[in-house]
């Protein structure tokens, strides 16, 4: 059984995030209602946010560079999402089409929502617990 946790005080009470759960559009481990953004947290639990509170969406690429063991930089991506009262939230997703048709749902359920780009270098100095 999976348990639903909101990730904002505030919710549409004409809809049930369950009943758009079931209805939602997939990606990966991350969801698409018509009124919720849902992305799976821990084992069983899905958090979600309602669309209509994200003000912001961006895809991050982090580059890591190491100085250890790989010698060769390698890419983390992850999507952005920043609710009207500033609380983000990142998730790591690897696949860029996927994180592309993410962004491109979620205008096309709120064009609103302003989207971005962000591309940041991390030097671990070759301990990876650094990074």
């Amino acid at each position: 059984m999976k348990k639903f946790i909101s990730d904002l005080s505030s919710r549409d009470a004409s809809v049930s995030p369950i009943d758009d759960y079931s209805k939602a559009k997939k990606f990966q481990y991350v969801s698409i209602g018509d009124h919720y953004f849902f992305y799976r947290w821990l084992l069983f639990m899905i958090r979600y946010i309602p669309i209509k509170n994200i003000a912001r969406c961006y895809i991050r690429v982090d580059t890591c560079v190491s100085g250890c063991c790989v010698a060769v930089p390698f890419d983390s991506k992850s999507l952005v999402l920043v609710t009207d009262n500033g609380k983000q939230k990142k998730l790591w997703l690897d696949d860029r089409p996927v994180l592309n048709s993410i962004i491109e749902e979620l205008k096309q359920k709120n064009n609103n929502i302003a989207v971005g780009y962000a591309q940041k270098t991390v030097q671990n100095n070759g301990h990876p617990s650094m990074a």
